[in-house]
């Protein structure tokens, strides 16, 4: 069980622009979680995307742009 520091890693509703979204500065403990709103407000915790209702894939990337994870949600 490791800590991650999330800044470097990135959120998007984009697979082709993976690092739409950066993490700040903070550091996640084992069995615990971060809660981000894709609000297209740009600031701490808030994506600058917005999700769209009908259904998108969202992505977690690495510092290089490497895809680690998505998801793919429908309405």
């Amino acid at each position: 069980n490791h800590q991650i520091n999330l800044e470097g890693y990135y959120l998007s509703d984009d697979e082709f622009e993976t690092n739409k979204w950066m993490f700040p500065d903070i550091v996640i403990g084992p069995n615990e979680y971060l809660l981000v709103f894709a609000s297209s407000k740009n600031k701490e915790y808030h994506t600058n995307f917005k999700l769209n209702s009908q259904g998108e894939t969202v992505t977690l990337s690495d510092s290089s742009g490497n895809i680690i994870s998505k998801i793919t949600y429908a309405k």
